[in-house]
C-alpha cells in the first residue's frame, strides 16, 4: 500500500435472522453530534455555487483551504486510508474462517439478549476479549455504524462492524452466516483460538480506526484556519452538491498520493453514509465534525 508515496513530500428486518444477501446496501443514515451542524444548516441547496464559483470556474488552480490547511487535510485522508485498509484486510481474514459467523460476534455483544449493542455492550465486550476501552470510545464504535441515529446497533448496523467489502470474503461470511442462523458456536466463549485471534484483531483495529478518526476530527476543528465548507470545496472540483470517489482520488493525486481503488473504496465508505455512492455536503460535515467532548 502507497508505494508510490516513498518520494511524497506530504508526511503524514433488523433480527439476526435477517437476510445477509442484502448487506452491501448497507447505511441509510447517521447518528447526529450535539455539536454538529442540524440538517437545516447543511442543506445542499443551502450550500450556494456562489460560495464555490471563485474557484471552480477554471476547474481548481487554487484550493479553497488557506495557508498549509490542505496538506493538512491530505496527512489527514492518508491516516485514515492506512487504517481503513488495515481494518478491511483484518475482516477479510475473519471473514474467511471457516467456522466463524455473525451471529457469533452479536452474541458476543449481545450478551444480555437485547437485539441491540450500545456503547455499554461494546465496553464489556472489549474487556471480556482483555481490550482496555472507555464508554467514550464505546459511543465512537457505535456512532461509526448507526444508521439511524438510534445510538444502538442493531443487527444489521452490528453486522458493517465485520462485514468486509472484499466480494469473495463478504459472500463467504454471508453464506455461512445463513446457514448458521444461530451461530456456528453454541457459546461465544469457545471460539477456537485462530478464530479468536482474528476476531481480537478486528476489535483493536476498530477501536484504534474510531479513535484516530476523532482525533483528526478534533485536530482540524483546533485549528484557526480551517474551514469544514472550504475542505468540502477542496475535494469538490466541479462545484457540485456532493463528492465521488475520483474526487478524492483527484485532491490525492494532486498530492503525489496514489491510492488503490480497494483503498479509496474503504475511505468512501466511512463518508458516504447512505451508501449511494457519493458523499453530500451534510455527510462530509457530520463525518469531520467532532462527535465526542473527551480530547483525543
Amino acid at each position: 500500500m502507497f508505494s508510490h508515496l516513498r518520494n511524497s513530500p506530504i508526511r503524514v428486518n433488523d433480527s439476526p435472522k435477517a437476510s445477509y444477501h442484502s448487506h452491501a446496501a448497507h447505511h441509510t443514515h447517521y447518528s447526529p453530534r450535539a455539536d454538529s451542524p442540524s440538517r437545516e444548516e447543511t442543506k445542499e441547496y443551502a450550500y450556494s455555487s456562489q460560495r464555490r464559483g471563485h474557484h471552480h470556474e477554471s476547474g481548481r488552480q487554487a484550493s479553497p483551504l488557506r495557508g498549509y490547511e490542505e496538506n493538512e487535510l491530505i496527512c489527514s485522508l492518508k491516516q485514515l486510508i492506512s487504517l481503513e485498509n488495515k481494518l478491511e484486510t483484518a475482516k477479510e481474514a475473519l471473514a474467511l474462517r471457516p467456522n466463524f459467523t455473525i451471529h457469533d460476534a452479536f452474541k458476543i455483544f449481545d450478551f444480555s439478549k437485547y437485539g441491540k449493542v450500545g456503547p455499554i455492550d461494546v465496553k464489556d465486550a472489549y474487556m471480556k476479549h482483555g481490550i482496555p476501552i472507555t464508554v467514550e470510545e464505546g459511543k465512537l464504535i457505535v456512532s461509526r455504524y448507526d444508521r439511524d441515529r438510534g445510538e444502538m446497533l442493531k443487527f444489521t448496523e452490528f453486522s458493517d462492524m465485520f462485514f468486509p467489502i472484499d466480494n469473495v470474503a463478504g459472500h463467504a461470511l454471508s453464506q455461512r452466516s445463513h446457514e448458521f442462523p444461530s451461530g456456528y458456536y453454541m457459546s461465544p466463549d469457545i471460539l477456537d483460538p485462530i478464530t479468536r485471534g482474528e476476531f481480537v484483531n478486528v476489535l483493536n483495529l476498530l477501536l484504534e480506526l474510531e479513535n484516530v478518526a476523532e482525533n483528526i476530527r478534533q485536530k482540524h476543528s483546533s485549528r484557526p484556519l480551517f474551514d469544514r465548507t472550504d475542505a468540502f470545496d477542496a475535494i469538490n472540483k466541479y462545484g457540485d452538491n456532493f463528492l465521488t470517489k475520483q474526487d478524492f482520488a483527484n485532491l490525492l493525486n494532486k498530492h503525489r498520493v496514489f491510492a488503490s481503488n480497494k483503498e479509496l473504496t474503504t475511505l468512501m465508505d466511512r463518508f458516504d453514509k447512505n451508501k449511494d455512492g457519493k458523499v453530500s455536503y451534510g455527510e462530509f460535515i457530520d463525518e469531520i465534525t467532532p462527535h465526542s467532548p473527551i480530547r483525543h
